[in-house]
């Protein structure tokens, strides 16, 4: 029998326990496994007209996010641009 969708709500490191019951309700074996929860990116990101006050508008965009490895930035005009940080 396999258990429903567990849930972690904070990043860590956790241990998963699987112990098996014979018929007669004896525990028969135990399994250990690790499982690693990380925490969730923040995103933030500022921005400026440079020139000031020119047209058309040119944006400079300053990405502040932490703990992000990758960044999807979508300008409402046409194809998004992805980024990707490695780290190695």
């Amino acid at each position: 029998m396999n258990p429903q969708n567990y849930t972690y709500y904070f990043p860590g490191d956790f241990t998963v326990t699987l112990t098996s019951i014979d018929a007669n309700g004896c525990m028969d074996d135990t399994s250990f496994s690790y499982v690693k929860v990380y925490p969730k990116p923040v995103v933030d990101f500022t921005y400026m007209q440079v020139p000031l006050c020119s047209t058309p508008a040119n944006l400079q965009f300053t990405n502040q996010s932490t703990i992000a490895t990758s960044f999807l930035w979508n300008f409402d005009i046409g194809t998004p641009i992805i980024r990707t940080i490695r780290y190695w």
